[in-house]
């Protein structure tokens, strides 16, 4: 049985994971941050990281179930989302060298001390 400041720990994790949740249904591309927080989530006072993790789960399932629900009712699918067809036509480096160097959107050019 948790006492009240593990309890009050686990509320916060799943907190966080619920402010994850809402974040993937806004801009499902977050999910991938969903498992290194889980795994920061568990080694932070290094105790009970299973508990940790499970209420960063339990947090998450709103804005994932959101998600999967909207991608099953308007695409016909539950991991089909409305980019199908999509891809890129631009060769890698031909975008590296605009991205870094191309008066428009240079990086090094309007963000100089990134270099």
């Amino acid at each position: 049985m948790p006492g009240r400041g593990q309890s009050l720990r686990l509320r916060r994790v799943a907190l966080a994971g619920l402010v994850l949740g809402v974040g993937i249904a806004v801009r499902a591309a977050l999910a991938v941050y969903a498992l290194p927080l889980a795994l920061l989530a568990a080694r932070i006072d290094g105790k009970k990281g299973a508990r940790k993790v499970a209420a960063f789960g339990v947090g998450l399932l709103p804005g994932i179930a959101l998600v999967v629900w909207h991608n099953t009712r308007c695409f016909g699918g539950p991991f089909t989302t409305g980019y199908a067809g999509e891809g890129f036509s631009t060769p890698p480096w031909t975008g590296i060298v605009g991205l870094l160097f191309s008066p428009e959107r240079s990086l090094l050019l309007y963000a100089p001390p990134l270099v």
